[in-house]
């Protein structure tokens, strides 16, 4: 396998990669793109998201297949209505790779999972009719308990826990009449913190903090008279620092929760200062370099 180095997720192909890094936060000799499009064998030209595994591959899911790549050509997976050994849908949404190296694959038709040694795709798709099934289709959201438990967010789908032994699942959805349970179903993104809590962002109901041993939610929504409420209720993406800091992309900027005094620190755009945040709507997570 060609030995590359990957650092930057780019959106929205051409997809760029960057080889040959000497240093990440020093001064780089010199950074030199790869690009990767159509013509080197990528399946479709608008990528959503990317994932490098622990054998090197890197997983790019377009809106029209996965593609792995191993630094010289690419291998396309798809959607086959008629093999149970393919994708769940074409247009990728979430990529994660547990503890075990199974490739999770969100999908707007479900989920599927890669097992890299017996190279099997094993399919999970929604059914509201089945309350042990998954019961949304467009997957926002992947990530693994403390014990192992895989939990995935689907939009108007809530949270969903993963039993591994049975193959079945248990959704935790918003009820109206319990203000413990999660704020709505409409779920943007999910994160994990070191206490085993599962942080869940919405579109328009804010932002909760899951308790998988209580299975009951802590809410934190924008209050206008309060000027350290988080900024907006419309969440686009978080992530957890090295430090555990809990870093949250909102319609209006970015916001750094205090876990202490459960207040917010808000960035937003600021004309008149350059060093202000660039834009106030945050679009997608972005990862620390390993």
């Amino acid at each position: 396998m060609k030995n590359v180095k990957y650092l930057l997720q780019i959106l929205f192909l051409p997809v760029s990669v960057v080889v040959n890094l000497h240093s990440v936060y020093g001064q780089p000799a010199s950074l030199h793109f790869e690009h990767i499009s159509l013509e080197s064998g990528l399946s479709q030209s608008s990528a959503r998201c990317m994932l490098q595994d622990r054998f090197g591959f890197l997983w790019i899911g377009t809106q029209d297949g996965l593609n792995r790549y191993d630094g010289y050509e690419f291998k396309v997976f798809k959607y086959d209505a008629v093999d149970s050994n393919s994708l769940t849908g074409n247009f990728i949404t979430y990529l994660f790779e547990d503890h075990e190296g199974l490739l999770w694959i969100g999908t707007v038709g479900g989920v599927t999972v890669y097992n890299p040694n017996s190279t099997i795709f094993t399919r999970y798709f929604p059914d509201p009719k089945n309350s042990h099934a998954l019961q949304g289709k467009a997957i926002t959201g992947i990530c693994e308990g403390a014990d192992g438990t895989i939990w995935i967010a689907a939009y108007l789908g809530g949270l969903s826990r993963f039993d591994k032994k049975l193959g079945t699942f248990t959704t935790y959805a918003n009820d109206p009449n319990n203000p413990k349970s999660i704020s709505s179903n409409i779920i943007t993104d999910i994160v994990k913190d070191k206490d085993g809590n599962i942080w869940v962002g919405t579109f328009g109901s804010g932002l909760n903090k899951f308790s998988p041993v209580s299975g009951s939610s802590e809410r934190y929504v924008n209050d206008p008279h309060n000027a350290h409420s988080i900024s907006s209720n419309i969440i686009t993406c978080m992530m957890f620092d090295d430090e555990n800091t809990l870093l949250i992309g909102a319609q209006n900027g970015l916001n750094i929760l205090n876990p202490k005094t459960k207040t917010f620190t808000h960035y937003k755009n600021d004309p008149k200062n350059i060093y202000s945040i660039s834009s106030e709507t945050i679009v997608k997570r972005i990862f620390p370099y390993h």
